[in-house]
């Protein structure tokens, strides 16, 4: 199976802003194969999810809960590329 690389990038969740992740990684011939974008406050829902799931527990609710008010402004973008 041929190795790919993946890149996680959170961008604040405005006009232009994947652009010019674009445009910086067009800079320095990165080929963009596949990306995916959710919310940011999605994926720290996940994380809790799984948490709870897991039973690991390494961080409080209360921290969770902290910044999931400050991720809604934000985008999770995940890069696999050359």
């Amino acid at each position: 199976m041929e190795k790919k690389t993946q890149l996680s990038v959170i961008l604040n969740n405005a006009p232009g802003e994947l652009s010019k992740l674009c445009d910086q990684l067009k800079a320095v011939s990165v080929n963009i194969l596949a990306m995916s974008i959710q919310n940011a406050k999605d994926s720290v829902k996940e994380l809790f999810n799984m948490r709870e799931k897991t039973g690991r527990r390494i961080a409080l609710a209360e921290s969770y809960r902290g910044i999931l008010k400050d991720s809604s402004d934000y985008s999770l973008i995940r890069l696999f590329v050359d």
